[in-house]
């Protein structure tokens, strides 16, 4: 049985929005802008000790949409746990894209390049 695991993340344009309202969001990220916010997600993902056959569904985190949501089920939307469950219910939606691409194909990021040369460099 193959297992999900949805990681909510901010794409190009909704970084910007969601740090103007949490402007602690990436405190110890060590990240200047969106390629190495990226980088940084990726890295974390890679570091998790996921049972074989999981599979990594990275959810989009659209800031209007996911403080909307936030306010409807009474969570703090600058908590990490109100974003992964925002990222679970995203996931059951089917708005996702799969971690890692397939070989050769463009990264999940939204960057025009492919995964190995991009975040998973």
């Amino acid at each position: 049985m193959t297992k999900h695991l949805a990681i909510g993340w901010f794409p190009a344009g909704e970084l910007e929005k969601a740090l103007a309202l949490w402007p602690d969001l990436l405190e110890g990220w060590d990240a200047s802008g969106y390629a190495e916010y990226c980088r940084g997600v990726d890295r974390h993902i890679r570091q998790l000790e996921l049972v074989p056959g999981t599979d990594v569904l990275l959810a989009p985190i659209e800031v209007k949409h996911y403080v909307k949501w936030c306010a409807r089920e009474g969570l703090d939307s600058a908590a990490p746990a109100s974003r992964a469950t925002y990222a679970m219910d995203v996931a059951g939606r089917g708005r996702v894209r799969h971690w890692p691409p397939a070989p050769g194909k463009r990264c999940w990021c939204g960057r025009d390049e492919a995964y190995e040369v991009c975040c998973g460099a």
